[in-house]
């Protein structure tokens, strides 16, 4: 048996959501020893230093796309315009191509960990190496030293030894990279601090931006400052209290309301013993378990956020051991036959091959129905014309 690198500890010194920090968890601690080469000779399993290169890789690329506006909710959102957005970020960054080519080899991992194997392609699919300077070669083509292009190397060394004068262009880039993110920690820390208890609440950067007048770019082309500490304050005004409370509560109503495709005429299902509705959850044959399911990529962050939504309603209206259960619970471990059980607190899952059933205790799904009334009647009456 191999020995694989802590991933729980690696995972810990970045800046990721928790919920994609558990997703990405089972995809490393499953895979993360794997040998992808085809020309490595040795059948010894991948040292733990290259294991933990390659957690510290991959990590670094998802804080980037956050960095960037790409706030992804699970590693499977990866898509095609999130690799094109790193490849520009790493050529703005004027990163070699040999680098470029280092990480998308990491990202080219992960892809087929994710059963994405033409996810990520070559470096020329994404920008054109010529015009970029990014033409890798493996011999010498040019003398490219000093004599042997008149260069006077005293006088070069006079030029070195002197103060760069950065361009303005330069320090405007930085100053924006700089202020963006700030901005994400700002909004990370207001999504952290605002939450009800048990909670969860999502803010969307770019709206709050619009809605505070706030426009980096413009700021900094004035030469002006700008004024992070009034858009924490537009966060403290829109989020903090009870207003932020009803945020995160509408965004669950609103999460548990697609998730169970709920429409005005839905008809809820009602027996002697339980309160049932119905969710489209895809399956298909598990890569790790011969004979078993597990649940489709395109379904798993579905199934997350009515997990979410559903612990968020179940704190509020204290039942807290099924909102703690739905909450810890880890869908990218989960295997099963067609017709095996999830059993919480005050709800039972049955499981079948493209769809669960959801049987709620009775005063457990009359305080979701209250819940949606109070929390997503809006949102569900607008689904009416859908």
């Amino acid at each position: 048996m191999s020995v694989t690198v802590n991933v729980r500890s690696e995972l810990r010194r970045y800046n990721l959501p928790e919920d994609f920090k558990v997703a990405l968890e089972r995809l490393l601690e499953d895979n993360v020893a794997r040998v992808h080469s085809r020309t490595r000779v040795s059948k010894n399993p991948l040292s733990l230093k290259t294991q933990a290169y390659r957690i510290q890789k991959i990590c670094h690329a998802f804080v980037e796309l956050r960095e960037n506006g790409y706030a992804l909710k699970s590693p499977w959102a990866l898509k095609q315009k999130h690799v094109e957005a790193l490849v520009d970020i790493w050529v703005r960054k004027k990163l070699t191509g040999g680098t470029i080519e280092n990480k998308l080899t990491y990202l080219r991992a992960l892809a087929q960990w994710m059963h994405k194997p033409n996810l990520i392609g070559p470096l020329e699919s994404y920008v054109d190496r010529r015009e970029q300077g990014l033409v890798r070669s493996y011999i010498a083509t040019e003398d490219k030293s000093w004599e042997g292009n008149g260069v006077d190397s005293i006088e070069k060394m006079t030029e070195y030894s002197a103060m760069e004068v950065r361009s303005e262009y330069k320090v405007e880039r930085e100053l924006n990279t700089f202020c963006r993110r700030l901005l994400s920690r700002l909004v990370m820390e207001a999504s952290r601090k605002f939450a009800p208890a048990g909670g969860r609440i999502e803010i969307d950067q770019s709206r709050e931006l619009d809605r505070c007048g706030l426009d980096i770019e413009e700021e900094l082309r004035k030469h002006n400052v700008p004024d992070l500490n009034g858009f924490w304050q537009h966060l403290e005004r829109t989020f903090g209290g009870e207003a932020g409370e009803r945020v995160a509560f509408e965004q669950a109503a609103k999460a548990i309301i697609d998730g169970f495709w709920l429409k005005p005429d839905t008809e809820i299902k009602r027996t002697s013993s339980a309160v049932i509705l119905e969710k489209r959850v895809t399956s298909q044959g598990s890569y790790q378990s011969k004979g078993q399911r597990e649940v489709y990529y395109s379904s798993q962050q579905t199934v997350v956020s009515t997990f979410d939504g559903l612990a968020t309603f179940a704190k509020k209206h204290q039942f807290t051991a099924l909102a703690m259960q739905l909450r810890n619970f880890n869908i990218h471990r989960l295997t099963f036959s067609t017709r095996d059980k999830l059993s919480f607190p005050g709800l039972e899952i049955v499981m079948f091959n493209d769809k669960w059933q959801f049987k709620f205790a009775h005063d457990v799904g009359d305080a979701l129905s209250l819940f949606i009334s109070e929390f997503g009647a809006q949102y569900l009456a607008s689904r009416d014309r859908y």
